[in-house]
């Protein structure tokens, strides 16, 4: 995501970065490709990059190999999901 580093100080600022690119998965998107990273669409295997739909929300998540590892508000936090609410997902 280097494309936007440097490019935001608040929280008001980033959101505005994510919604001029249609939302967080359209910024991964754009950043994933910037990156020469494929879009996968088979069963998730460890280490797959994902948006994710919790509670309403899209997160940023990692597969690890059991659940999906992301940042919320407060800490961190490990679910499984329903393939549902994996929206795109991309394999390094």
């Amino acid at each position: 995501m280097a494309e936007w580093r440097g490019q935001y100080t608040t929280d008001v600022e980033a959101e505005e970065i994510i919604a001029d690119a249609g939302g967080l998965a359209g910024l991964f998107a754009t950043g994933m490709s910037l990156a020469g990273i494929p879009r996968t669409y088979d069963d998730p295997q460890e280490g797959d990059i994902a948006v994710i739909s919790i509670d309403g929300e899209e997160a940023g998540a990692i597969f690890t190999g059991r659940r999906w590892a992301f940042v919320p508000e407060r800490g961190w936090g490990a679910v499984s999901l329903d393939p549902s609410a994996i929206l795109v997902r991309w394999r390094p």
